[in-house]
Parts: C-alpha cells; sequence; structure tokens
C-alpha cells in the first residue's frame, strides 16, 4: 500500500485512531486505509513511544529509523563505511574498540591505543585489513 511519503508498506495491521498529542509521520494514501495513520510518534515523558502499522519498504523504514536513533540520542562508536562494524564496550577499567571488516577492501578508523589481535599500538587511526578484525584497547 502507498504512503504520503512517496514510500510502500508491505503488510498492515489495522485501522489505528490516534489521540490529540499524537504525530502522524505517514498515512496510508491506498488501499482499505487510505487517509489512515501507518506510523506515528507519541510523545512520552523524556521519550517517545513510537507505533508502525506496516512494514515499510526499506528507503522509508531507514529514514524513518534514523530519525529514532538521532532522537534517542544514538551515535555510531566510530565513522565506517557499510559492512565495517564497530561496537565499543566500557569498564570501570577501560574501553575497547572492536572493529569487523566484512568487507573486501582495507578500511580506516580512526582510534588510537594497543590492538590486542596485531599486539601493536596504532593510532591516531588505524587501517583493518579486508575480511579482518581490530580489538583496540583505547588510551
Amino acid at each position: 500500500m502507498a504512503l504520503d511519503d512517496a514510500g510502500s508498506g508491505r503488510i498492515w495491521s489495522e485501522h489505528a485512531r490516534v489521540e490529540d498529542d499524537v504525530e502522524v509521520l505517514h498515512s496510508y494514501t491506498s488501499g482499505p486505509l487510505a487517509s489512515h495513520p501507518a506510523v506515528t510518534r507519541r510523545p512520552v515523558g523524556s521519550g517517545a513511544a513510537w507505533y508502525l502499522g506496516t512494514l515499510p519498504d526499506d528507503a522509508t523504514l531507514g529514514a524513518l529509523l534514523d530519525r529514532v536513533l538521532v532522537e534517542a540520542g544514538v551515535a555510531p562508536a566510530a565513522e565506517v563505511p557499510p559492512g565495517v562494524e564497530v561496537t565499543r564496550r566500557r569498564s570501570a577499567t577501560g574501553s575497547w574498540l572492536f572493529v569487523l571488516n566484512h568487507t573486501d577492501a582495507d578500511c580506516e578508523v580512526a582510534v588510537s591505543g594497543h590492538d590486542l589481535v596485531s599486539r601493536t599500538d596504532i593510532g591516531p587511526v588505524a587501517t583493518v585489513p579486508a575480511r579482518s578484525a581490530a580489538v583496540v584497547r583505547e588510551g
């Protein structure tokens, strides 16, 4: 079913009704629910509750999730190209950056510390080879 942002929903679950404090982010423009809400957001305390009455196409879902992440204050552990996975873990004694390069090209990551995989000190930029990994004890 078509959505008002030129996207589409692959399935739908119900006829949603909204209260005055609910923001309608996307509505259906075709099908049995034309003009009814498909995606909503309701402020709750210092956050928000989001409702998806459909499974949006990839572009629409991606844009929506980008907005959710920004509003929640979630930021990437490091800027990396697609296909490179990063996770930062912290404890009372330090911080570690895990970098998994799933691509066929080397990638550069802004990080300084000791790479536990190569057993070398690195930084301020580390090169992680294609199809390889780094675990950096930051510091």
